[in-house]
């Protein structure tokens, strides 16, 4: 009996079954004597009895026609446990089409993770994972934001996924979260209401990882102009507040923001605690009122969860403003969009129970509104260079 999935090892390397060997092998002998030399006892005759010359001519074409039919039957015969059948119409139809550039596998050079430690400007000490891509000045930073109560380690497969394909990521603990308990004094530390005072310590968290991008940028392993934000549950919300802040930076010599250009929001709340989604929503670079450059917002929700209707309602109400009309998903049309699935999961595990779906919409999504436009925004240095010496004095003076 078959199992299937599992191949005849010979009839895949092309020389045949046993079975098929031992009747072209019999097919064989029965040819042979059919030309044997006049006289002969003909073929199946079982009493010995000598043909005449009209019997043997006679036979003489039945063999033939046989021994025509018999190569033919042979040849295909060999052909179908050679695996040369051509396939069918079917078949063919049935074959995804594939692209020849993507045919040639090529070895992607391997991910570089390390744990690094980044430094608030209130003194906060912070524990990150460092995911570098290959694409230097092409790739992109993310920032990848866990959820209240989370840890950096909810963005592992996440994090190497964008990694595996070139990009840079960044995962911190924010303060209170993970590895990074301890404030400017050494003792433990713990997040336990969450107000307007508990956003802005979140956003000084995120300014830190900013920091650390744009020391990537100068050294030419990604490109902060590409800075991309995927933010979990809550944590969306000063997410969404410090974007509208690194927008706030007016045009200097040496670039000082507008370098976010995109949010992906994993199930985001209305509110948390203190913490308010209506307030940012309503912000210019959010809403795209007025804005020349509203910023690129993908929400994903999980049609069966408890926050599914709010999601839906902050989604519809950004599209309004934005002027979206329709629900086709042309990403280079539109700079808002909604992912559902069918699920009752929120944030993280969003995305990690649709590991076939989810990750490559956000890819997808990211790649055509941010990743592409690489050359569009160029790769700038933000480092200050030392000032040029003045000119000599005339006469040396």
């Amino acid at each position: 009996m078959g199992v299937a999935g599992v191949t005849d090892p010979l009839e895949s390397s092309g020389r045949g079954t046993p079975q098929l060997r031992l009747r072209v092998w019999q097919l064989g002998c029965w040819i042979a004597t059919l030309w044997q030399p006049s006289g002969l006892v003909s073929f199946g005759n079982h009493l010995g009895r000598v043909s005449g010359p009209g019997t043997l001519f006679r036979r003489s074409m039945l063999s033939g026609a046989w021994l025509a039919w018999s190569l033919c039957g042979t040849v295909v015969l060999a052909g179908q446990a050679g695996g040369l059948r051509p396939p069918t119409a079917a078949q063919e139809a049935g074959k995804p089409k594939q692209d020849p550039a993507k045919t040639a596998k090529t070895a992607k050079p391997e991910v570089k993770i390390e744990s690094v430690e980044l430094t608030t400007k209130d003194g906060f000490s912070l524990r990150a994972t460092w995911y570098e891509g290959h694409l230097g000045k092409s790739a992109a930073p993310l920032l990848m934001l866990h959820d209240v109560g989370g840890s950096r380690q909810d963005f592992v497969r996440i994090a190497t996924y964008f990694a595996d394909n070139g990009h840079c990521v960044l995962v911190p603990d924010w303060r209170g979260h993970g590895d990074s308990r301890l404030d400017a004094a050494g003792r433990p530390y713990q997040l336990r209401r969450y107000g307007p005072a508990e956003a802005l310590m979140v956003q000084a968290d995120i300014e830190a990882c900013k920091k650390f991008l744009i020391q990537k940028n100068d050294a030419e392993v990604c490109n902060i102009e590409l800075m991309a934000i995927v933010a979990a549950g809550a944590a969306g919300i000063p997410a969404l507040q410090w974007s509208v802040v690194d927008w706030s930076y007016l045009p200097a010599e040496v670039k000082q923001g507008q370098d976010v250009k995109a949010v992906v929001l994993l199930s985001p709340p209305r509110t948390h605690q203190a913490w308010q989604m209506a307030p940012v929503l309503r912000a210019p670079l959010i809403a795209g009122l007025g804005h020349p450059q509203p910023l690129e917002l993908m929400f994903v929700v999980g049609e069966k969860s408890d926050i599914s209707r709010d999601v839906r309602s902050m989604y519809q109400q950004l599209a309004v403003r934005r002027g979206r009309r329709d629900e086709a998903d042309d990403w280079s049309k539109h700079n808002v969009y909604l992912l559902t699935t069918e699920t009752d999961h929120r944030g993280v595990d969003l995305v990690l129970q649709n590991p076939r779906v989810v990750p490559d919409q956000l890819f997808d999504f990211l790649e055509l509104r941010v990743f592409n436009r690489a050359e569009e925004y160029g790769h700038h240095k933000r480092s200050r260079s030392a000032p040029p010496p003045p000119p000599p004095l005339e006469d040396g003076r």
